[in-house]
C-alpha cells in the first residue's frame, strides 16, 4: 500500500471531509472552520495531501495520503500529487464510507475535490482563499489555473474572503450557486494581556508584524521607518526565506536598529496573541504587485488579529484598505509602502495615545460583534444544517466584552 492512513479505522461515512496541502493550523480560516464545526457536533476529517508530518494538535483526525519519492518528480510533482491524492482517495472513501460534504482549501485541493466528488457524486464546497492573474503564474500553475473554471462550476459551496475577489471570479467564470463571502476574521476571543518575548526599555514603545514575510509586505521599508523614530522597536513573526531575512538583517544593521529589531519566527497561538496585545500598534501592509495583492482587505489575516487583539494598525495600500479603514476607524490608511509613508503613520498613532485607544477599542468591538468567524459562519452553517443536523441546534452565546476607550 502506497499511502499511509494516520487514523486507520475511523469511518469516513456521512462526515465532513476537508482536503488539504498541508496542515490545517498553517492555514487559520480551515482551521477556525474546522473547530466550529466540531463544536457543533459535525464529525470532520481531514485528508492531509503530500508528506507533511502530522502533530498532536490536529483538530480534526486526520489521515495523510503521501507518494513517496514526490520530490524526485520536480515539474511534474502537482500533477502527479493531484492525479494520485484523487485515485487514493476514491479507494479510501470506497472501502470506508460516503463523506456527506468535501471542503477543499486552494487550486489543488479543488482539482482532488472535483474528480472525486464527480467520481463519487459527492457535493463539495471550495474555500478560495488565494486569486491569480495567469501572467504573475509560471507554466504549470497556469495550467492548474485553467482547470479551476471546471472545479469552481461544479462545487456546491463557494467561499471568498471578500467582496472584490467574489466579484472577480463571478465575472471570471460566471458562478451562479450559493456563494458566501467570509472575511479571513479569527474565533471570537477575548482580551488577556500581553506580554513581549525579549526585553525592552520601560519607555519604548513596539510595533508588530504577524504573518507571512516578502517584499510584498513592506518589512524592510518597515524597518527603516521605525530607524526614524527613536525608541521604537519592530517585532516580525512568521516564516520567511533565507535571502529575504537577510535583507532585513542588513537594513537593520545599516540603520543602527539592530537592537531595535526582532526577528521572532513563526508564532501561532498563545504567543501569537500575548505578542498582539503587548505591542502599542500593528503593521499591516500589502504592495500591489499582483491581483492578490491588489485586493487584499478582508482576506488579510493580519488586519483582524490586529482588530482582536484592540490594536490600531498602519494598513494599506490597495483602494480596498483604504475603503476599508475610511468606514471602520481601526487604524491608518497608507497609499505608499516607503519609509517616509510608513514613518508618518506610526508617528502619528505614537503621538496621540487617547486616538490610539479609541482605534483599538473600535477594531475590538468590531471583533466581538462583527469580524469574528463565528458570526461570519452563520450564514454557511444555515445551508449546511440540511445535510447536518446537528447544525440546527443554536450554540450559546457568548457573554459580551468591550474595551473601554
Amino acid at each position: 500500500m502506497l499511502y499511509w492512513i494516520a487514523v486507520a479505522g475511523h469511518s469516513l461515512k456521512d462526515t465532513l471531509l476537508i482536503i488539504r496541502l498541508n496542515r490545517l493550523a498553517h492555514l487559520p480560516p480551515a482551521q477556525n472552520m474546522a473547530e466550529i464545526l466540531l463544536d457543533r457536533g459535525v464529525d470532520c476529517r481531514v485528508a492531509q495531501l503530500g508528506s507533511h508530518e502530522l502533530t498532536a494538535q490536529e483538530p480534526c483526525p486526520t489521515f495523510t495520503l503521501h507518494l513517496p519519492l514526490l520530490a524526485w518528480f520536480g515539474p511534474l510533482r502537482p500533477i502527479l500529487l493531484c492525479l494520485y491524492s484523487a485515485g487514493a482517495l476514491v479507494r479510501k472513501i470506497r472501502r470506508n464510507g460516503r463523506p456527506k460534504l468535501l471542503v477543499a482549501h486552494g487550486i489543488l485541493e479543488q482539482i482532488v475535490a472535483f474528480c472525486v466528488g464527480t467520481i463519487l457524486k459527492i457535493p463539495y464546497l471550495v474555500h478560495v482563499h488565494e486569486i491569480y492573474d495567469p501572467a504573475d503564474l509560471s507554466p504549470v500553475n497556469r495550467l492548474f489555473l485553467s482547470l479551476e473554471r471546471f472545479c469552481l462550476r461544479q462545487a456546491k459551496y463557494l467561499i471568498f474572503p471578500g467582496n472584490e475577489r467574489r466579484n472577480i471570479y463571478v465575472t471570471r467564470y460566471q458562478l451562479h450557486q450559493s456563494i458566501f463571502v467570509i472575511p479571513n476574521c479569527p474565533r471570537l476571543r477575548e482580551l488577556r494581556g500581553g506580554t513581549l518575548p525579549f526585553l525592552v526599555p520601560a519607555e519604548s514603545r513596539v510595533m508588530s508584524y504577524v504573518g507571512g514575510i516578502g517584499d510584498d509586505n513592506a518589512i524592510v521599508e518597515g524597518v527603516i521607518a521605525a530607524s526614524q523614530i527613536p525608541g521604537l522597536h519592530f517585532a516580525i513573526a512568521g516564516w520567511s526565506d533565507r535571502p529575504y531575512r537577510r535583507l532585513i538583517e542588513e537594513a537593520a544593521k545599516r540603520f543602527g536598529v539592530e537592537d531595535r529589531v526582532h526577528l521572532l519566527g513563526p508564532i501561532r497561538g498563545e504567543a501569537k496573541w500575548k505578542l498582539l496585545e503587548a505591542s502599542d500598534l500593528t503593521l499591516c501592509v500589502y504592495k500591489p504587485a499582483n491581483l492578490r495583492m491588489r485586493c487584499n482587505a478582508t482576506p488579510s489575516n493580519k488586519l483582524f488579529e490586529s482588530m482582536a487583539a484592540g490594536k490600531p494598525m498602519v494598513g494599506g495600500i490597495s483602494p480596498d484598505f483604504r475603503a476599508f479603514l475610511t468606514e471602520n476607524r481601526v487604524g491608518l490608511f497608507v497609499d505608499s509602502g516607503e519609509p517616509g509613508a510608513l514613518s508618518a503613520a506610526i508617528q502619528k498613532i505614537l503621538e496621540n495615545p487617547k486616538g490610539a485607544k479609541a482605534m483599538g477599542a473600535e477594531g475590538y468591538r468590531l471583533h466581538r460583534e462583527r469580524f469574528n468567524y463565528e458570526t461570519q459562519l452563520k450564514p454557511l452553517i444555515e445551508a449546511l444544517s440540511a445535510l447536518f443536523p446537528a447544525l440546527s441546534h443554536r450554540p450559546a452565546e457568548a457573554p459580551p466584552q468591550t474595551l473601554s476607550p
